[in-house]
């Protein structure tokens, strides 16, 4: 027996679980059920002393984990399929727990046995796939025969088959008198397994009894009927306040002439009777309920800690062509199906020679309008000239209906855009280099010289050969003129 007494654990800011309490019997299957993140594998990890918790306490027959001398004897647990180490077989992996548990080795070829593993117990552990380090995973919880298990969803990545035979491994063992905590996403296969639940959201329970009382509090009990005589059965059950009967729309299972109704308030031994008293025809009367499924997200909803976007239904389509649910894509006209599709003649099938061709999808012979019916096709009959004569008509073709009409869409003739006459190109005018500008000189600033008296110089005449020198100073601009006489004579 595994006791869960008012445990709780935060990690950082955020409140893993908050106190948590409930006990998993011995003799039963209890299955542990909560959207991702709802604490699960939390409670799991410190029922085993792998967490600490801050307040509370989870015990194993009456003793903490910690506290066990025998521990695989008493408990035996799949939390990580992966734990094997990746370069250890199979065989060494599950020989070292053994050894170290002082469990004999001929157990090891046992559990290998019953998981199915013996063929590859000389293959590396890192070499498995999911479904089977699970296998292996499970075959070392059972290596020491223990007395309790506790399964973190241990039918992940398994085949069917391997799903089916964890479903028959812990009802086995609920059945020997041991508990069995169960944790699973699979809740088909939790309603098939479990005896109890507990139902767990955002670290508190939520719910925990039994599966039977769980699916009768939080599903419906209605009874499907499906009779050619709707009005007047529906009449007939019309008896009290709390009874009410639905008339459900058509759908493609449903036997042919007849139609469905959905009746709630009354056990199905009545309605039984009164469908026999009036002598009534049913083609098909059973009773609803509410799947595991069902029940439990009616439950959990708004409990979920991560939740996702919404994806768009498509519409369903009703035997009559209509939807029953409106279609968020933009609305079509829908193709003929192959049985109704329009036949086209070739020019010798005017005077009725020649077979008639299947129409290409999309190709009518005369366009339909969207807001006609379709017309029902009738085959066509050989005759002496060959075909050209209709068959008798055997089954009238209920024309189909659209839901809206179409309204064909008016499109405006696109006016050919004239080509302009292109421009010659000018050729282009060579780019006439810049030279560069002079630097300007500055102009250096004028040194005054200072000014020194003119001396007068004397000049003398050179006298003539018959002429005496003359002793008085010459006029100097004489002397300039007849230097410059001399000077055009010797030219």
């Amino acid at each position: 027996m595994i006791t869960i007494e008012h445990l709780t654990k935060t990690f950082g800011a955020k409140k893993a679980i908050d106190d948590v309490s409930f006990t998993a019997a011995d003799g039963k299957v209890t299955g542990f059920l909560g959207p991702n993140g709802a604490g699960k594998s939390t409670t799991m990890r410190a029922a085993l002393g792998l967490i600490r918790a801050e307040s509370g306490q989870a015990l194993i027959d009456g003793h903490p984990f910690t506290s066990l001398r025998s521990p695989m004897a008493e408990v035996g647990s799949v939390l990580n399929p992966r734990s094997a180490h990746k370069n250890r077989s199979a065989r060494s992996h599950l020989e070292a727990l053994a050894y170290s548990n002082g469990i004999p080795k001929s157990r090891v070829d046992e559990v290998m046995a019953i998981a199915g593993i013996s063929a590859v117990g000389k293959k590396k552990a890192g070499s498995f796939s999911l479904g089977m380090s699970q296998r292996l995973s499970i075959a070392a919880a059972l290596l020491g025969d223990p007395q309790n298990l506790v399964f973190d969803e241990p039918v992940n990545g398994l085949d069917p088959e391997g799903v089916m035979w964890v479903r028959q491994l812990c009802r086995y063992y609920a059945s020997q008198g041991r508990c069995v905590l169960l944790s699973s996403h699979l809740m088909s296969e939790v309603a098939q397994t479990a005896d109890d639940l507990v139902i767990i959201g955002q670290g508190r329970v939520l719910e925990h009894t039994s599966v039977a009382d769980f699916l009768s509090e939080h599903s419906s009990h209605t009874i499907r009927i499906a009779t050619p005589q709707a009005s007047l059965l529906q009449q007939a059950l019309q008896g009290g306040p709390e009874v009410s009967v639905e008339l459900l729309p058509p759908s493609a299972g449903d036997p042919a002439g007849a139609q469905v109704l959905r009746v709630g308030g009354m056990e199905l031994a009545q309605v039984a009777q009164i469908a026999a008293d009036k002598q009534i025809v049913i083609y098909e009367f059973r009773e609803e309920k509410a799947s595991l499924e069902e029940a439990y997200m009616a439950l959990t909803h708004g409990k979920e800690e991560y939740k996702t976007a919404n994806v768009p239904v498509p519409g369903l389509v009703s035997a009559q062509g209509t939807s029953q649910e409106p279609i968020q894509a933009p609305m079509q006209a829908s193709m003929p199906m192959q049985s109704q599709m329009p036949m086209q003649q070739t020019p010798g099938q005017a005077q009725g020679q020649g077979a008639t061709q299947p129409a290409v999808p999309g190709q009518f012979a005369q366009p339909v309008q969207p807001t006609q019916p379709v017309q029902p096709v009738v085959p066509m009959q050989p005759n002496q000239q060959g075909y050209g004569q209709p068959a008798p008509q055997q089954q009238t073709v209920q024309p189909q209906q659209f839901q809206q009409p179409v309204q064909p869409v008016q499109t405006e003739p696109v006016q050919p855009v004239q080509p302009e006459p292109m421009q010659p190109v000018q050729p282009v005018q060579p780019v006439q280099l810049i030279q560069p500008e002079q630097p300007v000189q500055t102009q250096q600033p004028i040194q005054q010289q200072p000014v020194h008296p003119v001396q007068s110089q004397q000049h003398y005449v050179q006298p003539a050969d018959n002429q005496q020198p003359s002793s008085a100073p010459a006029n100097p601009e004489s002397n300039q003129a007849s230097s410059t006489n001399e000077e055009g004579g010797a030219q």
